[in-house]
């Protein structure tokens, strides 16, 4: 017996080639859908992120500058405030804002007061006190006569920081820094230094708030009010485990040009190397302004590639 081969009518045909393509047409549309609102909350979640993140630092340099206000009015009312007050007044600051290196008070000292000063220092201190600056062998010396002096005469905690001690800030990188605190009357941040009491590459910033008497008469400086902070730890406090964790960030300061002073800070999860600008160049990469005293900082985000990752069906 033969078989005889059955064959489709040619619209029958048709009809299944066109259910075929709009099952395929219809497929791609529901996947280029369903991709497109995925890529829209990933986007929409890596934007509450990088602008959560953002807004806790605010809030934490606002604290920040609140503390040393509170500081240096107290240094104000009084005036004459003792190495003992000042010590349980900054202690107390440290104990509510962790994340300080330390809380100095920076004197202004003329020249013809300056033994004055040392000779008083010594006293109290039952040791040899002296104005210091630098010297080309890492060490510390006897700093040189000046018309005005501005040594770190307060230091809390001293352990760690014996070096600032007795600094002479007349010959220290922020001197510009403190002229245009005491002209513009308000706190004034350094760019990004080392500290002298530190052998690491530039990590710190100084916060720094003038302290003037007879403000509405005849404005006289007494001194300023000093905050350090490291960068690492105003900046990526509490970023492990939390929102941090689908972020890449690097902090610039916009009004620096050189490079080892313009970028601040990175963070990433995932690598280890710093982070430079130029790799923040691309189109998602999110920009949020950070107000710090005087100057701005920008905090340039992107989304970190194991985050994005694991984001991803």
């Amino acid at each position: 017996m033969s078989e005889t081969k059955r064959s489709w009518p040619p619209r029958r045909n048709i009809v299944v080639g066109l259910v075929a393509i709009l099952g395929i047409v219809f497929s791609s549309v529901v996947y280029l859908s369903a991709r497109k609102n995925e890529q829209r909350r990933i986007e929409a979640e890596f934007m509450r992120r990088a602008e959560t993140r953002s807004a806790h630092t605010r809030e934490r340099i606002a604290q920040y500058e609140g503390g040393l206000f509170g500081l240096s009015y107290l240094l104000l009312a009084s005036q004459k405030v003792t190495r003992e007050e000042f010590s349980i007044a900054a202690n107390a600051m440290l104990t509510r804002y962790p994340g300080i290196t330390a809380l100095e008070w920076v004197a202004v000292v003329p020249e013809e007061k300056r033994l004055e000063i040392e000779e008083t220092i010594t006293t109290e201190l039952g040791r040899p006190f002296q104005f210091t600056r630098p010297n080309h062998q890492g060490g510390i010396e006897r700093a040189p006569s000046a018309p005005i002096h501005y040594p770190i005469l307060y230091v809390e905690p001293m352990a760690g920081n014996e070096r600032a001690f007795g600094f002479d800030l007349a010959f220290g990188p922020t001197i510009k820094d403190l002229a245009n605190a005491r002209r513009h009357r308000q706190v004034t941040v350094s760019r990004r230094i080392r500290l002298i009491q530190e052998t690491a590459d530039l990590s710190s910033v100084i916060f720094i708030w003038p302290v003037f008497k007879n403000i509405e008469e005849a404005p006289q400086l007494l001194g300023y009010v000093q905050g350090v902070f490291r960068l690492s730890a105003i900046l990526t406090r509490d970023l492990n485990g939390t929102d941090g964790d689908a972020l890449d960030i690097l902090w610039i300061d916009p009004r620096e040009e050189a490079p080892q002073y313009r970028e601040l800070f990175s963070y990433s999860p995932t690598e280890t190397l710093p982070l430079l600008e130029t790799s923040f160049a691309s189109p998602e990469a999110f920009a949020v302004r950070i107000p710090v005293g005087d100057r701005h900082w920008v905090a340039l985000h992107r989304p970190n590639s194991a985050w994005l990752a694991s984001q991803s069906t």
